[in-house]
């Protein structure tokens, strides 16, 4: 991934409405009770499973070079 590549997702919670999170290093966990998001700092948001509605990838995975060939 490029430095200048950003993971970007958001999130739409219950009562809350939707939430854009961003970073270069964000990592998700999904827990069995909670949505974890992780960047190069370490938790960056975290949200009960009971509140989210969904959680969708915005920007554009890269490319596995394997599934080329």
């Amino acid at each position: 991934m490029s430095n200048d590549a950003v993971i970007r997702y958001v999130v739409s919670i219950d009562g809350a409405g939707d939430l854009i999170i961003e970073d270069p290093e964000l990592t998700l966990d999904l827990g069995i009770h909670w949505a974890t998001f992780n960047d190069s700092h370490g938790l960056a948001l975290t949200v009960s499973r009971d509140r989210v509605l969904s959680i969708q990838r915005l920007d554009e995975p890269p490319e596995d070079p394997a599934e080329g060939t």
